[in-house]
């Protein structure tokens, strides 16, 4: 691809500060990678847990908001505001908001039929959206 004279390469995806882009302009993929580090990293974070016998459910939720949420949260503020608009999710970033509800869940040793809005008050956490809209 050429413009004015100077050759392009055309890529199929790019890194960019850890985040990654498709041609397609998708979010998709970027989403679709947090989620699996995100898998990745709660999976090490629940054997360890285990590991140590750490049960306390304040502990649990602190140490998953260092490791995991910053993780599923990462690079919100370049992807975060064109897929909530008006603070209604896009469909894209469902699984991700349903990945991090899940965490919660197994860290507390809720049901998985646990309400959502009982899910964030017991964990006196606030939904993963609202961390997007800042």
């Amino acid at each position: 691809m050429d413009l004015d004279g100077l050759v392009f390469e055309l890529v199929h995806e790019f890194r960019y500060l850890g985040l990654v882009f498709d041609s397609r302009g998708g979010e998709k993929t970027m989403i679709t990678r947090l989620v699996e580090k995100g898998r990745r990293c709660f999976g090490w974070l629940i054997s360890f847990l285990n590991r140590n016998g750490w049960r306390h459910p304040h502990l649990r939720l602190v140490l998953f908001d260092v490791y995991v949420h910053s993780i599923l949260q990462f690079g919100c503020s370049v992807w975060g505001p064109r897929l909530l608009v008006n603070g209604i999710e896009h469909s894209l970033i469902l699984p991700l908001l349903a990945y991090h509800r899940k965490c919660i869940r197994a860290l507390l040793g809720l049901d998985r039929r646990t309400h959502n809005c009982l899910v964030y008050i017991l964990s006196a956490r606030p939904p993963l959206k609202a961390s997007l809209i800042k």
